[in-house]
C-alpha cells in the first residue's frame, strides 16, 4: 500500500515540524514555501521557549494599556489604523475576548501546549549532531514600577496554580541573578522552566533533517487556488505546478487568512509586525533571556550574539523596516541594561509578522469547510514555542490517532456564526 500523502503549506517553525513528524509516522511529504524555508516571521524572533506566556494576550486590562500606548510613538503597541472591515472585525472580537473568563479557559489549555511543546523540544535537541543553541535555564522578566512587579506577582500567582513554577524575587534576590540590570528595580519574577534556542538554526536544521526522512521541500513556491472534488482538496496550485495530496496543512503564518479565504474560511488572522536587532556582543551579556517587563522587551543570548526583540504593530501587511522602530528597541534596552551600544556596528535590522487570533489561542484542527485541511496558524508570539506540539498534533489528528490535548478550544471555525460558511470558487 502506497504511503498516505501531506501537503504542508508554509516553511516556517510549524511547517517545518509538522512536515518532520508526517514524515515519522510514514507520510509522503511535500512542504511548499512561497519564499525559502525559514526565512519569514521564524528567522528573526526572540528564540523562546515559555510555559510563562499560559496566560493569553486577550486578558482583562489589555486593550484599555493598547489604547494609551497609541499615543506614543515608540509604545510597544501600535495599530496600524485603516479602512479595514476585518481588521475592525478582529478588534471587536479581541475585545470582547478580554475577560478573566476567557483567561480562565485558556489557561490551562496553554499551560498544557507549552509543556507538551517542552518536551518535544527537549527530544529534539537530543537529536544527534543537531545543535540549534537549546538551553532550558529559565527566563527573568523585570519591572521598574511598583504598580507592574505587582501586577506581574498576581499574574505569577495565577500561573503557579496552574502548574506553572514561578519564583517572585525582591529588587536585591534580582540584581544577583542579573548584574548587568542598571537603575531602580522594583523586583522580578523568575519562571525555571522556560527555554531558549536559534531559530533560524532549527528551522533550517529541521527542514534539512526532513529532507533526509524524505520530504519534498519546494520553495519559490507560492500557492495561487486549490483543485477541489466533493468537499475535499485534491491539489494546491503553485507557482512551481501543482501538488496533489490526501491530506492539507495551511501553516502559512500571516498569510494563511488570504489563502483560506480561498477555500470559504473566515480565519480572522491579522499580522502583529514585531522588530528585532540582532548584533555582536562580548562585553555584556545576560546569564538568561530576559524580559523587561513595562516595555515589552525581550533579550536571547544567542552564542556570541545578542538579541533584542520587540514591539506589536497589529493590522502591519508588509515587512519594511522602519530603523526608527529599531532604535526605540536599542534606547530602551539602555535604559534597563548596562554596555548596550546606541548604534551597533554589524548589526542585524529584523521585522517579521506574526500572525495574532482575536482570543491570543492559535488555530489548530479540522474546519467544516474543507474535510482534509487542518489549520495550524495564529500562534502570534509563540510560534517558536508551541511549533513541536503543533505539528505533533497535526499528524496525530490526520493519521487518525486520539489527540493527547483537547482541541475544541483551538477550533478554525469558533469565530464563525454560520455553521455552515458559504464556500467560495477555490
Amino acid at each position: 500500500m502506497s504511503a498516505r500523502r501531506a501537503v504542508v503549506i508554509g516553511g516556517g517553525a510549524v511547517g517545518v515540524c509538522t512536515s518532520w513528524y508526517f514524515a515519522r509516522r510514514g507520510w509522503k511529504v511535500t512542504l511548499l514555501d512561497r519564499g525559502q524555508v525559514g526565512e519569514g516571521c521564524s528567522f528573526g524572533n526572540a528564540g523562546l521557549v515559555v510555559p510563562s506566556h499560559s496566560i493569553p494576550m486577550a486578558a482583562p486590562g489589555v486593550w484599555q494599556q493598547g489604547l494609551r500606548w497609541m499615543l506614543r510613538q515608540d509604545a510597544p503597541f501600535r495599530l496600524r489604523a485603516r479602512a479595514d472591515l476585518e481588521l475592525a472585525r478582529w478588534l471587536w472580537l479581541f475585545v470582547r475576548s478580554c475577560t478573566d473568563a476567557h483567561v480562565e479557559r485558556a489557561l490551562p489549555l496553554l499551560r498544557a501546549l507549552s509543556f507538551a511543546s517542552l518536551r518535544l523540544w527537549r527530544e529534539l535537541a537530543a537529536l544527534p549532531g543537531f545543535d540549534f543553541g537549546f538551553q532550558q535555564g529559565g527566563m527573568l522578566m523585570a519591572y521598574r514600577t511598583q504598580a507592574a512587579f505587582a501586577a506581574a506577582a498576581r499574574e505569577a500567582e495565577r500561573l503557579r496554580s496552574h502548574g506553572v513554577a514561578a519564583e517572585v524575587l525582591d529588587p536585591p534576590a534580582t540584581v544577583r541573578l542579573e548584574p548587568c540590570l542598571r537603575g531602580a528595580i522594583a523586583g522580578s519574577v523568575c519562571f525555571p522552566d522556560d527555554a531558549q534556542l536559534v531559530p533560524e538554526r532549527f528551522v533550517k536544521g529541521l527542514a534539512q533533517r526532513a529532507v533526509g526522512e524524505g520530504v519534498d521541500v519546494v520553495t519559490s513556491a507560492e500557492v495561487l487556488g486549490f483543485e477541489r472534488s466533493n468537499g475535499r482538496l485534491r491539489a494546491a496550485r503553485t507557482t512551481a505546478g501543482a501538488f496533489d495530496g490526501d491530506e492539507f496543512v495551511l501553516a502559512a503564518g500571516a498569510s494563511s487568512h488570504a489563502l483560506a479565504r480561498r477555500l470559504g474560511l473566515r480565519l480572522p488572522v491579522q499580522g502583529g509586525k514585531g522588530y528585532s536587532v540582532t548584533f555582536a556582543s562580548s562585553s555584556w551579556r545576560p546569564r538568561r533571556p530576559l524580559m523587561l517587563g513595562e516595555d515589552r522587551l525581550a533579550i536571547t543570548p544567542m552564542g556570541d550574539r545578542l538579541r533584542i526583540s520587540g514591539t506589536l504593530e497589529l493590522g502591519a501587511r508588509d515587512l519594511s523596516v522602519d530603523r526608527r522602530r529599531a532604535l526605540a528597541l536599542l534606547n530602551a534596552a539602555g535604559r534597563w541594561l548596562e554596555g548596550v551600544p546606541t548604534v551597533p556596528e554589524g548589526t542585524d535590522v529584523w521585522a517579521g509578522l506574526r500572525p495574532c487570533t482575536p482570543d491570543g489561542l492559535p488555530f489548530v484542527g479540522r474546519t467544516r469547510t474543507v474535510d482534509n485541511l487542518t489549520v495550524a496558524t495564529g500562534h502570534a508570539m509563540l510560534g517558536v514555542s508551541l511549533a513541536p506540539i503543533t505539528g505533533w498534533l497535526v499528524s496525530q489528528l490526520a493519521s487518525g490517532d486520539e489527540s493527547e490535548i483537547s482541541l475544541d478550544g483551538l477550533s478554525p471555525d469558533r469565530f464563525e456564526r454560520d455553521p455552515h460558511p458559504a464556500r467560495r470558487t477555490a
